[in-house]
C-alpha cells in the first residue's frame, strides 16, 4: 500500500500552532541586516520608516522563518507538549516503510504582508498538503511530501507569509539506476 493511502486522514490536517521562541524585535532584525548587509532604512531608521508606506519599522520578509526556528536547547520546563502531530504521524509512517533518508527538493516563500516588532511572536501552522505516489530516482525509491507552513502574527493573527517545501523521503539505493 502506498504511503498516501496509509496516511490519507492526516494529509491536509493542520498541526497545533507553534509559536516562535522570541517576539519579533529590533536587535534581531539589526543582527540579520548586518549579517546580510541589508541597508534598507525601513529596517534601521525609525523616522524614515514612520514616513514610509509602512508607517513603522518592519522585519525583512526573508526573516520570517528565522522567527519560527526552534531553540537548539532549552530547559525541560520550557518545552511544550504538542499532542499528536499529523506531520509526525506521516514522517513516522514513511520511516516505517523504509523511507529513512531526506533531501529538500524545493522551497518557495510567499510574503503576504509586512510585520514588525508590534507583531509579537510569529506563529507557525504546518501541514502536509500532498504525498506523491512512490517514484524511482537515482537516489532511491521514495515519495515527495509538500509541507506548508502558514505564518501568523501573535498579536493580531494576520497571515503574513506561507512557505511551501517539497521534501523527498526515500530508501537509499544500494546499487545504481534507482531500481
Amino acid at each position: 500500500m502506498e504511503l498516501a493511502e496509509r496516511v490519507k486522514d492526516y494529509i491536509g490536517q493542520k498541526a497545533q500552532p507553534v509559536p516562535g521562541a522570541d517576539e519579533v524585535n529590533l536587535p534581531m532584525i539589526r543582527h540579520w541586516c548586518e549579517m546580510v548587509e541589508d541597508a534598507n532604512p525601513v529596517y534601521w531608521d525609525e523616522e524614515f520608516a514612520r514616513k514610509s508606506r509602512f508607517g513603522r519599522l518592519i522585519s525583512p520578509p526573508t526573516m520570517l522563518h528565522t522567527w519560527l526556528f526552534a531553540r537548539w536547547w532549552q530547559p525541560d520546563y520550557l518545552r511544550q507538549e504538542r499532542g499528536q502531530d499529523p506531520l509526525g504521524v506521516i514522517y513516522r509512517t514513511a520511516e516505517e516503510m523504509g523511507y529513512t533518508a531526506n533531501i529538500a527538493v524545493s522551497n518557495e516563500a510567499e510574503y503576504l504582508e509586512p510585520y514588525g516588532p508590534e507583531a509579537g511572536r510569529i506563529i507557525g501552522v504546518r501541514y502536509i498538503s500532498e504525498v506523491s505516489p512512490e517514484k524511482a530516482t537515482r537516489l532511491g525509491r521514495g515519495v515527495f511530501l509538500t509541507i506548508v507552513t502558514e505564518c501568523y502574527t501573535e498579536n493580531d493573527n494576520r497571515l503574513v507569509g506561507i512557505n511551501r517545501m517539497v521534501l523527498f523521503k526515500y530508501r537509499p539505493n544500494t546499487g545504481s539506476g534507482g531500481q
